[in-house]
């Protein structure tokens, strides 16, 4: 069995670094390489309170699933023939 390709985490803000750090929620990418994850899905905190949530979002890791969400983007939006 192939193991997963998403990455689950947390987006926290770090008052030391003064940036967004991201925390693994997830044991199930620790034998995955980060070559070959496909999706991060992220949950991000509130910056003044890192208990409340403020919003999420899913980043396109995989060159072969960007491709393809691509050309299913400009079939979806203008139809069956992508623009040259």
């Amino acid at each position: 069995m192939e193991p997963p390709r998403v990455r689950t985490v947390i987006g926290k803000y770090d008052r030391l670094r003064q940036c967004r750090q991201d925390f693994e929620i997830s044991n199930t990418t620790s034998s995955v390489s980060d070559s070959a994850i496909s999706v991060t899905c992220r949950k991000v905190m509130d910056i003044t309170d890192d208990k409340k949530y403020h919003y999420s979002e899913v980043d396109i890791d995989g060159s072969e699933l960007r491709k393809l969400l691509d050309e299913s983007w400009y079939t979806f939006i203008l139809g069956p023939s992508k623009p040259v």
